[in-house]
């Protein structure tokens, strides 16, 4: 049995703490945007988490980490999301990935 005297203790912190507590959504943020452009995620070259741990290799000096084919791909991949960004903000939605 706890004592009546912790249960106030808990509502008082648990009230303090809730705003400090963060969301975590399921997906990330870069995901959903992509997402949101039609771009299914599951069809890309590269998944998320490999382009996002080339990411933090090169962001945080792990180069021999890298593989240079891989790089190389991703950097293509990245500048043909760009053009597909591009043509969805002038609204032009017919484009292919390839």
């Amino acid at each position: 049995m706890v004592d009546k005297s912790e249960h106030e203790q808990f509502r008082n912190k648990w009230t303090s703490l809730q705003g400090k507590m963060n969301y975590k959504p399921m997906k990330s943020p870069f995901e959903s945007f992509l997402e949101t452009q039609n771009l299914d995620i599951d069809e890309l070259p590269i998944t998320i988490s490999a382009l996002l741990k080339l990411r933090n290799d090169i962001t945080h000096g792990s180069l021999d980490n890298i593989n240079l084919e891989i790089l190389k791909g991703t950097n293509q991949f990245l500048y043909k999301l760009n053009g597909i960004l591009i043509l969805n903000l002038m609204g032009i939605k017919e484009w292919s990935l390839e």
